[in-house]
């Protein structure tokens, strides 16, 4: 698959759905407030730093303000956050950063990675040490090689990987119950998708356009998911059931082997759902009185009948055999 080319057909899908960091940017934010500094940090943070400099070309960064300052001017520099004079998060978004990142495992008090948008290869480096970490939000980059492990008691609420180049499989994810925001989308994952029955905070679930392969997962048990989208995979299996997921807005499912029938039933606030270009069966079903948006059902060539009682306004692309 053409994975450029299928990431701009997920943002034309889903445009209104949300920026890809909403969620997000609200989470701890009130813990990373800081006053400004009065000491330096420590000695192995300030060479985390420089090294950080150093790799990806600080000197052709679009805002370096500050940084390789002397000691103690640290938590001045453009994108370091401090919170009793240790660093607890680095924002460096379209920063025009190049290179490989190298050690990080010195800020072993960060709470906040962020990278977005820029030119970044290599792999991601071990996250072991950083026991902290709430938000990893590297997406947009042209990161590779396998997903990095993290610490089992880091409380992560947002993991945004998306669009880059990571292979392998994507990471175990049940060990990190506080996850409200998992996107790994636009990357080269293989395997199957991992277990999340345990992630019972979760909101957003992305995992488009990669190379995953067994079932959908159930998504009973997720009280506050609104957003799952799996499509452009080569997944196989019947649809999950819904009834657990009673928040879902969007579901996502198009272009991959799905077999067996259409929901019966959807979320009472279920806007979209797509399940084009799969291998379902069955006849059509009724709508009701759902608050749905899109249903889009077409490239399911045994599909049969018409769709019935959908709510007004709702675009449907729905076509069938019969």
């Amino acid at each position: 698959m053409n994975t450029k080319r299928y990431r701009s057909r997920i943002a034309d899908a889903r445009k209104g759905k949300g920026g890809s960091l909403a969620i997000a940017c609200c989470i701890g934010v009130a813990s990373l407030l800081a006053a400004p500094p009065s000491h330096a940090v420590t000695p192995g943070e300030r060479q985390a730093l420089i090294d950080l400099y150093t790799a990806t070309q600080g000197d052709g960064w679009i805002n370096n303000t500050g940084w390789l300052g002397a000691s103690g001017t640290e938590c001045n520099w453009y994108g370091v956050v401090c919170f009793n004079d240790r660093v607890v998060q680095l924002s460096l978004n379209g920063d025009n950063l190049t290179g490989t990142l190298p050690d990080l495992s010195a800020l072993t008090e960060l709470q906040g990675l962020w990278l977005v948008d820029n030119h970044l290869s290599g792999s991601l480096p071990d996250l072991s040490s950083q026991t902290k970490l709430l938000n990893l939000i590297v997406r947009g980059n042209l990161l590779s090689g396998p997903f990095p492990s993290w610490s089992p008691s880091a409380p992560i609420a947002a993991i945004d990987a998306a669009n880059n180049a990571f292979t392998g499989s994507i990471p175990f994810l049940n060990g990190t119950p506080t996850l409200a925001s998992v996107k790994f989308d636009g990357n080269w994952f293989s395997g199957p998708i991992p277990d999340i029955s345990n992630l019972s905070k979760l909101v957003n679930f992305q995992v488009d356009g990669n190379q995953l392969t067994g079932a959908v997962p159930a998504l009973t048990g997720h009280p506050f998911l609104k957003t799952f989208t799996v499509s452009g995979n080569a997944l196989s299996g019947v649809l999950p059931p819904m009834g657990g997921a009673a928040a879902l807005q969007v579901l996502d499912v198009s272009n991959n082997q799905l077999t067996g029938s259409l929901p019966a039933s959807y979320p009472p606030v279920l806007q979209k759902f797509l399940a084009s270009n799969n291998q379902l069966s069955g006849a059509m079903p009724s709508l009701g009185s759902s608050q749905l948006q899109v249903f889009r059902v077409d490239g399911n060539a045994q599909l049969s009948g018409q769709v019935g009682s959908a709510p007004p306004n709702t675009l449907l692309s729905a076509q069938s055999a019969l």
